[in-house]
């Protein structure tokens, strides 16, 4: 039993805690009264403590010191990993958020921003954290602005969040930008290197920041970079780490300032969010993280995977991640027949876990088998003429199987002729420059866009999707944005509950709670993120998405690994799925070698088998029978060592070099098994020697190869130094996989 005591000083003075000072410590056993209190380790807790005029955030592994100046500056002393990393505060700079306004600009809290200092407290969080937050306030318009700090005990990321609040008696105008995360870094004696991920096509990009650098999110169904910028410092092996929490519109900025004697970083939203805020209301930004790793490019990615699956995504149930196979179907004979029966097969003969109906299940779907999914998209009945017995007969067919039930669904769009019918109003679609946005493709009917920012659509939404999860039995709901691609849709309408500029972020917010919705009341749901647009968005993790599927671009199989090793640094590969699908590698003969390859090539993350163009033809039952047989005996191995997918991850090779070997490592925590997945890549040479990585170099490991079976056993430091050979030499894109596991271990 824990125990928990709060300290408060009897009067707290001006300046220092305001409100009382609650210091959280943890207490071993109970019944202390009357005898000796334990004294409770750094490591058990977040200390904050006061010293001065300063503010001391320790959370065990981060610490973060603030200084609140009797000017109302908020200034950056400290920013350090613990116990001895190197300091990556630009000592005495304003720290805070950005903000700008018509009557307020503001980079940090700075001494001449106007701003004062008003309150801190503490508080514990039910999620385990411990929040501090700093309450300042604009002199002239009255603008109250709370920034928290939440730290974990033994974590060094922390996140930032920012509520802004109009205490004033006017309205604030032209609010457009309000960034979480602003602090000055120190200039180093080689530049800092930046590395983060592009999710419109994935690639790991790098560079040097001499002056500034912008990384950009991108638009609604357009991204360009991930949520994740890892900042090296060359010189100290050290890196920082910062996440957004959101799905668009947002920027890392880097500046230089004081000048030229500091990098300013900055997080948050840039475009599509110029909003009024009237007396009384107050808004919030997304959440942001920050870190500190200690390392190379994959450390900081593990640090950055250990703070998501602890405090961001829901937790991943066990087995996960599921083998799948997504089905769809815009013919129009004998259809509830073959899914059935491609569900028997599914669950006998390949092994599937969750077996999911994508596109084309609702009422007057296409039936011209010309993968018409948008056509009698935004009903939420059944399509009687293809499934006569409903959805609710094949879920419970497919939990008969032993397989969990899943349905795709497109929320945001709706095919206009089905408005009338299911009472769609016209007062709900987006709408830019008095313009309806429509989506007009030869021979589908024409598609509109809900906007979820609007209270009435996410009521309409979160009802429609709360009762299909209950009626259908769900297990597993694909939420796909597709629809309009290439437009940044911002719905302007001033009658929708949000204002003409920041409808983009009214929409998302939107969503996120319809989402939230149902991962609340149903927390075992297997939400997964599948649009272009929303690709590796920590936003839709945090509100309850476990699965990211990667892209609709799942073929060659070169093209997976790339796609896979890329978003390895973003999230971990258990929540990035890709799948085996009907495409020319697999339609026609291969060497059983390239038959492993184009399998196991989806196999470093979340895997599964689907019918892409919505067609019966592409079952997998009708593959040839060799391709099958290799599946079969793939899938089998994929659950021996799946569970290490969301683990420890190591690139054994440079991104993205064609005709170069790949070779992606997973290894876990406790550093007594590892995974690794080797590729020749259509190399030349046909021998390799890698060294490993996360093992424990003290203890002997079994080592089992899957192409022949072998065995053997080498101690971890022999892995780590000298490395092992691999030889692939029977075809020029074949593959191996290697598992070790600690000698002895079941």
């Amino acid at each position: 039993m824990h125990n928990y005591l709060e300290l408060k000083p009897a009067n707290p003075s001006p300046g220092r805690f305001s409100s009382a000072i609650r210091l959280v410590i943890l207490l071993v056993g109970c019944g202390w009264f009357g005898g000796s209190m334990p004294v409770s380790r750094a490591a058990d807790r977040v200390v904050v403590s006061e010293k001065g005029q300063r503010l001391i955030m320790n959370s065990g592994a981060l610490a973060l010191e603030l200084e609140l100046s009797p000017d109302g500056a908020v200034l950056l002393q400290s920013l350090r990993r613990v116990p001895n990393g190197r300091d990556w505060a630009s000592v005495g700079s304003a720290a805070g958020i950005n903000l700008r306004s018509d009557l307020v600009a503001l980079t940090g809290f700075s001494a001449v921003g106007g701003f004062q200092h008003v309150d801190h407290a503490v508080r514990q969080r039910p999620d385990g954290g411990t929040e501090l937050s700093i309450v300042v306030e604009h002199r002239v318009t009255r603008l109250r602005a709370t920034l928290m700090l939440t730290a974990y005990p033994n974590s060094p990321v922390m996140d930032l969040c920012l509520r802004l609040h109009n205490l004033g008696d006017a309205t604030l105008r032209n609010l457009s930008r309000f960034d979480p995360l602003s602090i000055a870094l120190p200039i180093p004696q080689r530049p800092y290197r930046a590395y983060w991920v592009t999710r419109n096509s994935y690639a790991l990009k790098q560079a040097d920041v001499a002056e500034e650098l912008t990384v950009d999110g991108g638009n609604w169904n357009g991204p360009t970079a991930a949520g994740w910028l890892a900042l090296q410092d060359p010189a100290s092996e050290e890196f920082l780490i910062s996440g957004i929490e959101w799905e668009r519109h947002w920027a890392f900025d880097l500046r230089r300032e004081d000048a030229g004697r500091a990098l300013r970083l900055s997080v948050g939203l840039r475009r599509a969010g110029t909003q009024d805020l009237a007396l009384g209301a107050s808004m919030e930004s997304p959440h942001v993280f920050l870190g500190l790793a200690k390392g190379d490019l994959d450390d900081a990615a593990n640090v950055t995977h250990d703070y998501l699956l602890a405090h961001v995504l829901p937790p991943l149930p066990t087995g996960f991640p599921f083998v799948c196979y997504d089905i769809w179907s815009t013919e129009q004979e004998n259809v509830e027949r073959r899914i059935l029966d491609e569900a028997g097969f599914a669950a006998k003969t390949l092994g599937v876990e969750v077996f999911y109906h994508d596109a084309a299940w609702y009422r007057d779907s296409d039936v011209s088998n010309k993968e018409r999914w948008g056509v009698g998209l935004g009903s939420y009945a059944e399509d009687r003429r293809k499934l006569p017995g409903g959805l609710r007969q094949l879920s419970d067919t497919v939990h008969g199987l032993g397989m969990k039930f899943g349905l795709w669904v497109c929320p945001e769009m709706i095919d206009v002729t089905i408005m009338e019918r299911e009472g769609i109003p016209d007062r709900w679609m987006t709408t830019a420059r008095e313009q309806f946005n429509v989506q007009k493709i030869g021979g589908w009917n024409p598609l509109q866009m809900l906007c979820t920012g609007n209270p009435d659509v996410e009521q309409h939404l979160q009802k429609q999707l709360l009762r299909i999860t209950e009626e259908f039995k769900l297990d597993w709901l694909k939420w796909d944005a597709s629809g309009l691609p290439g437009l940044d849709i911002l719905c302007d309408r001033p009658d929708h509950g949000h204002q003409v500029g920041n409808g983009s972020q009214a929409a998302v917010r939107g969503k996120y709670r319809i989402l939230d919705a149902l991962h609340e009341k149903y927390p075992a749901l297997i939400l997964e993120q599948c649009s272009y647009g929303t690709r590796l968005d920590y936003g839709m993790g945090r509100h309850g998405a476990r699965a990211n599927w990667l892209s609709d671009s799942t073929a060659p199989s070169s093209h997976v690994r790339d796609n896979v090793m890329a978003a390895a640094y973003v999230l971990p590969s258990a929540c990035n799925f890709t799948w085996v699908m009907r495409d020319a590698e697999v339609s026609k003969p291969q060497t059983p070698a390239f038959l492993d390859t184009i399998i196991r090539s989806r196999m470093m993350g979340g895997f599964g088998f689907g019918t892409l163009h919505g067609s019966l033809s592409e079952c997998v039952s009708l593959y040839p029978p060799v391709v099958i047989e290799a599946a079969t005996r793939a899938v089998k191995n994929y659950k021996t060592y799946r569970h290490l997918l969301a683990q420890n991850v190591y690139h054994l090779t440079p991104w993205g070099k064609t005709n170069s070997w790949q070779g992606l490592q997973f290894a876990a925590r406790d550093r007594r098994e590892a995974v690794a997945f080797f590729f020749r890549n259509g190399a030349p040479e046909t021998e390799r020697t890698f060294k490993f990585r996360g093992l424990d170099a003290q203890i002997d490991y079994d080592i089992l190869r899957l192409n022949t079976r072998s065995k053997e056993s080498t101690r971890g430091d022999r892995l780590m130094q000298l490395g092992q050979g691999v030889t692939l030499a029977g075809d020029p894109e074949e593959s191996e996989i290697i598992w070790l596991k600690a000698k002895g271990a079941p």
